[in-house]
């Protein structure tokens, strides 16, 4: 506690007139603040205009460490000190903000859950944790904060702040396909209890993820996340929409799953049903590669098995561009046939097969889709 203030309190003890200083509103601030009416939350409405600080807030995160002085900044929040800005990035979980060391002078911190011009609220302050310094411990969320540094009356002076917490995780999610086009359509098959994830780089020109189509014949629900500077965050999902299929389809990217991309980030799509539910879907990004409602795909392909590894069985999606003969078959390392999984006729379209791996060893096996001149291979592990 500074010297002024303790001559005050000793002053007041003493029941005698408390000394005058030279700046009268600086003393009626102390004496009420020794007094103990500053050691309640603050009026949380914002007063003055904050945007163009939170617009040029720099970015902490959890392992920052960073100096500063309020000096020469304008007076935004509640308290009579000038005030300097942060947007946090929060990993979620327990974090600590503190000024306790490196700070000289009576300092105040606000962390609001947005900025406080923007409908930002006050979800913590904090006064004289260590000695005049401020420290918040709380647990937050996966998200963005804005900390505000600031002073008890009129106090302003150089701080430390250092933010602690745990490190953002990034998505390890296994990738069942990397997207590379924001006007495409991705046909597959989700096993039972399965979900298959797909990866892309961040676009800005996607805003629809969506398998309201004739091909999807079951219950979906689809999930968009990203991995970013604040870890891996659930940005979008959504189950049920009113499109078809009695509106047990779904869309990312209308009003009530709304998202948006940046590039140089990692995203990643999960497709699965409800319940864990299995069955066969088409993903269509931006309208996908706009087909008609009801023609079928016209593309000779042959899906990597899902799951990879298996035990003892795996679901292989395929399609043929016309109705041809056509053979599916299942090799070991030696080129031996082991199973034959598809030989005859096959229709035009998109197609899967359950592949029994039972009776074999375990260990790498290929397999081979052919029709007429066309083949392709893949390779999946029992």
């Amino acid at each position: 506690m500074s010297s002024c203030k303790t001559l005050i309190t000793l002053s007041l003890l003493a029941g005698l007139s408390a000394p005058v200083l030279a700046d009268t509103v600086e003393q009626v601030l102390l004496e009420k603040k020794l007094s103990g009416a500053y050691e309640q939350a603050p009026d949380t409405t914002p007063v003055y205009s904050r945007s163009a600080e939170c617009d040029a807030a720099a970015i902490i995160t959890s392992g920052d460490v960073v100096s500063g002085t309020t000096t020469g900044f304008p007076n935004l929040v509640q308290s009579a000190g000038p005030d300097v800005f942060y947007r946090l990035l929060s990993p979620g979980g327990l974090m600590t903000l503190s000024l306790c060391e490196g700070t000289n002078y009576d300092s105040y911190l606000y962390l609001y859950d947005g900025c406080p011009n923007d409908g930002g609220m006050l979800v913590a302050w904090s006064d004289d944790e260590c000695g005049m310094a401020s420290s918040i411990t709380r647990p937050l969320d996966i998200g963005t904060y804005w900390l505000v540094v600031t002073g008890f009356g009129f106090s302003e002076g150089s701080y430390t702040l250092t933010v602690e917490g745990a490190p953002p995780v990034p998505c390890d999610f296994t990738c069942t396909d990397t997207i590379t086009s924001t006007s495409a359509s991705i046909y597959g098959v989700v096993p039972q209890g399965e979900a298959l994830w797909y990866c892309m780089e961040g676009d800005p020109g996607l805003n629809q993820i969506s398998t309201c189509n004739e091909v999807t014949n079951f219950d979906t629900i689809l999930e968009l996340w990203y991995s970013g500077s604040i870890g891996c965050v659930n940005l979008a999902a959504d189950d049920d929409d009113a499109c078809e299929n009695n509106g047990l389809l779904t869309t990312l990217g209308d009003s009530d799953s709304p998202f948006a991309m940046e590039p140089g980030l990692d995203y990643y799509i999960k497709v699965y049903g409800w319940g864990y539910g299995g069955g066969t879907f088409r993903l269509d990004l931006n309208g996908g590669d706009l087909v008609d409602a009801q023609e079928q795909p016209l593309a000779f392909s042959l899906g990597q098995a899902v799951p990879n590894p298996f035990n003892p069985s795996t679901t292989i999606a395929f399609s043929v561009a016309e109705t041809a003969a056509a053979s599916l078959t299942v090799y070991d390392l030696a080129g031996h046939a082991v199973a034959t999984l598809v030989d005859g006729m096959v229709e035009a379209g998109s197609h899967s097969v359950v592949f029994d791996g039972s009776q074999l060893a375990s260990g790498v096996y290929f397999y081979t889709l052919q029709s007429g001149a066309s083949a392709q291979s893949q390779k999946m592990v029992l």
